[in-house]
């Protein structure tokens, strides 16, 4: 019984010191993002996932989905693709862009899609490459976006 006991009391401690552990994350990440937004840190407010070859970053919700859908057509036509499809409606953006191929190759030719959603915390932007996942060009279009989408009293350099 008493050896029962023993394993008890080191599960309440470690229970204690996640719930520390993750509020203490929870609240670091939080403040971090804000003063990235404040700066308009573009690395820092993205996020890679390497294995779907996607990128993803939360900018404030009073950037519209037509600012977003206008800075990510400029961002794929600069890096050489071809928007096929624009949709746009009030909470939420879809854009698809292939890679200029020949038409033999097109099955494989590179998708780059970008998609904005409202979200409680602000607007999610993911971009995705397909079929072969490409985190790093996710990324580098990503990237573009946001500084097309910076805010010009901090492009101003204020």
């Amino acid at each position: 019984m008493a050896h029962a006991k023993r394993h008890a009391r080191p599960g309440r401690l470690t229970r204690r010191f996640v719930v520390t552990a993750c509020s203490v994350c929870v609240l670091g990440a939080n403040t971090g993002c804000q003063s990235a937004l404040e700066r308009w840190d573009v690395d820092a407010l993205i996020t890679t996932i390497p294995v779907g070859g996607q990128a993803r970053a939360v900018v404030p919700s009073v950037i519209g989905p037509a600012a977003i859908a206008a800075a990510g057509v400029k961002a794929l036509q600069r890096r050489g693709y071809i928007v096929v499809r624009h949709h746009v409606t009030a909470g939420r953006i879809e854009l698809l862009a292939r890679a200029p191929v020949v038409p033999s190759r097109e099955l494989l030719s590179r998708r780059v899609t970008i998609e904005a959603r409202e979200t409680s915390a602000g607007t999610t932007i993911e971009v995705s490459i397909a079929p072969l996942s490409d985190a790093d060009e996710a990324r580098a279009v990503l990237r573009h976006t946001l500084n097309l989408l910076k805010p010009a009293s901090l492009a101003a350099g204020g």
